[in-house]
C-alpha cells in the first residue's frame, strides 16, 4: 500500500520540516501513523479478508507514557515506557456490535538495519521489558514518569498463560530508517520483526506494516482482547488505558488525542445480484451496486477492472445496509440479463 511505502517516509521529512523540527524522525512518524486517516488506509487494508463485517482500528498513544514497572528475569526492577503505539482491530457486525477486538503494542526504532534493532540504553530497557520480563511478577503501569501512586494505572499479571518470559504475545518492534538504507533493495521502510534471541539484535523474520496489521486482523500476531475470559491482563490493561486517556487531547503533536479510530470499512461481496439496468453508456467500464435493502444504483467508472467482483469502500453507510456487491465489465453488466439465471 502506497501510503505506508516510501511516500510515508517523504511525508515524515516533509512534516519535521513544517514544524522546524519540533519533534524528532521517531515521534513525528508516530503523529503520522496515530492519524486517523492513516489508520483508516489500515482498515481498508483488511476489510477484504473479512466479508460480512465492519472494520475499524483504533491507536492508543503509549509514548513516553504509561510507564512501566517490572522486574526481569535477574530479579533487577527497571522501567522504562511500555511501547510507542497500541493497535487495535475491531470487528462489528451488521447492527453495530463489537465481535472481536484483538491489539498488539508496537516499539518503533529508528533504525539503520530493517532487519536489525538499533543500540542505546532506551532500546536496552525496552528489551528488558519486552523480551527479558518475568511474567511471574505483575507488571504495573503508571501515567507518569515519576511513577507516584497518584498516577498509578493498574497492574498486570501475565503469568498464568504457557509464556514465561517477555511480552512476546503482545508486542513487536518497527524498524524506520533515518535515510533511505534499504530503499534498494526492494524493502518497505516500516519493517515489523522480533529478535531472534534476547542477546541477537536481528529479526528472524521481518514483515512489512501492512502485513504486520493483516497478521494482527487474522490472529497470527497480537493478542485477543475481546471476547476473552474473566481477569485477562491483556484486554484489563487495555480497558484502563482506554479509560486513562479517553477524551485527553495531547499537547503538541498537532494536538491529536491519545486515542483515535479510523472510519469504519465494510467489505462484502457475495453471489449473483438482480437490479434494474438503468444507466447511462459513456466511456469507461459500468460498476453496479447491490444493496441489502434492495436498493440498487449503476454508475461508470474509468477503473481498469474486467469482470471481476471486487469490495467497495463504504463510510458512514447505515449497519442495516449489510451488503454491497459491485462488478466491473467493458458493457452494462445488466443489458440482456436473465433475472432468473
Amino acid at each position: 500500500m502506497k501510503y505506508f511505502g516510501w511516500w510515508l517516509w517523504g511525508a515524515v521529512n516533509r512534516l519535521r520540516a513544517k514544524n522546524k523540527g519540533m519533534y524528532g524522525r521517531e515521534r513525528t512518524l508516530l503523529m503520522l501513523l496515530h492519524d486517523s486517516r492513516s489508520l483508516t488506509q489500515l482498515a481498508r487494508s483488511i476489510k477484504n479478508g473479512y466479508p460480512g463485517s465492519s472494520v475499524r482500528v483504533q491507536s492508543i498513544w503509549v509514548d513516553g507514557t504509561p510507564q512501566a514497572e517490572f522486574k526481569t528475569m535477574a530479579g533487577e526492577t527497571k522501567n522504562c515506557e511500555f511501547a510507542d503505539l497500541l493497535l487495535i482491530v475491531r470487528y462489528q457486525n451488521s447492527t453495530g456490535q463489537i465481535t472481536e477486538e484483538r491489539g498488539i503494542a508496537l516499539q518503533v526504532k529508528i533504525s539503520d538495519k530493517y532487519n536489525a534493532l538499533p543500540g542505546g540504553e532506551s532500546t536496552k530497557l525496552e528489551r528488558a521489558l519486552l523480551e527479558d520480563m518475568d511474567r511471574s511478577h505483575k507488571l504495573e503501569l503508571y501515567s507518569a514518569t515519576s511513577r507516584h501512586k497518584s498516577s498509578f494505572i493498574g497492574s498486570y499479571d501475565f503469568g498464568t498463560g504457557a509464556i514465561k518470559t517477555g511480552l512476546k504475545d503482545v508486542a513487536r518492534y518497527t524498524n524506520f530508517p533515518k535515510n533511505k538504507p534499504w530503499f534498494s533493495m526492494g524493502i518497505a521502510p516500516l519493517q515489523v520483526g522480533w529478535p531472534k534471541s534476547y542477546t541477537n539484535k536481528f529479526f528472524s523474520k521481518p514483515i512489512g506494516f501492512v502485513e504486520a496489521i493483516q497478521r494482527l486482523a487474522s490472529g497470527k500476531i497480537g493478542r485477543d482482547i475481546f471476547p476473552v475470559g474473566p481477569s485477562d491482563p491483556w484486554a484489563e490493561m487495555v480497558s484502563d488505558l482506554r479509560g486513562s486517556y479517553a477524551g485527553v487531547q495531547m499537547n503538541g503533536y498537532n494536538g491529536q488525542n491519545r486515542i483515535n479510530i479510523s472510519k469504519m470499512m465494510r467489505y462484502h461481496v457475495g453471489g449473483q445480484f438482480l437490479t434494474s439496468s438503468k444507466g447511462a453508456r459513456s466511456k469507461g467500464f459500468w460498476m453496479n451496486c447491490a444493496f441489502a435493502d434492495d436498493s440498487s444504483w449503476n454508475v461508470f467508472s474509468s477503473i481498469n477492472k474486467r469482470n471481476e467482483n471486487i469490495g467497495l469502500d463504504v463510510e458512514g453507510f447505515d449497519p442495516a445496509i449489510s451488503m454491497i456487491i459491485i462488478t466491473f465489465a467493458e458493457k452494462n453488466p445488466l443489458a440482456n440479463q436473465n433475472p432468473e439465471s
